[in-house]
């Protein structure tokens, strides 16, 4: 079933893997608090009945500072990293990387886990923060833009 929802305000840039994703295209949760002045968008891309053998994205959006940004990041970790609860402060140092994003290269800092193939990432663009999290494809293959309408993502179960 589609779901059909407008990006939230806030003056949040929502950022997507692009069009050549083979993929399912989801949303995954957002919200918005306009008297705090944040907005946040967390998108899967991958199968929509998690297959651990097909290639899978999680994108989250956020503006810059947004209380769910480091929320997010800490859960990210805990799934792809087995870090368990373990604050991103207590992390050992990143691997900084570059991920192409409307066709520029945007510096990342990764973690990886096990083989390299699962890891969670943090960047900023302007003023949007960004997580990210994967398995089954490296990050750097990513090719990531700009989006203005989820209208073309599905909300599909617990998601």
């Amino acid at each position: 079933m589609t779901e059909h929802a407008a990006a939230p305000n806030a003056g949040l840039m929502i950022f997507a893997v692009d069009g050549a994703w083979p993929e399912a295209r989801l949303i995954k949760g957002h919200g918005s608090d306009p008297s705090l002045g944040e907005a946040h968008v967390q998108l899967w891309f991958g199968s929509p009945f998690f297959d651990p053998q097909v290639p899978h994205v999680t994108m989250s959006s956020a503006t810059a500072g947004n209380s769910n940004t480091l929320w997010i990041l800490e859960q990210e970790l805990s799934m792809y990293c087995d870090l368990g609860a373990t604050p991103p402060i207590d992390l050992p140092a990143p691997e900084p990387i570059s991920i192409r994003i409307d066709g520029e290269d945007v510096p990342v800092d990764v973690w990886r886990h096990g083989n390299g193939m699962s890891w969670v990432g943090r960047g900023r663009v302007g003023s949007t923060d960004l997580v990210l999290s994967g398995s089954k494809i490296d990050p750097r293959e990513l090719r990531l833009m700009r989006i203005h309408s989820l209208d073309s993502f599905q909300r599909v179960g617990s998601f």
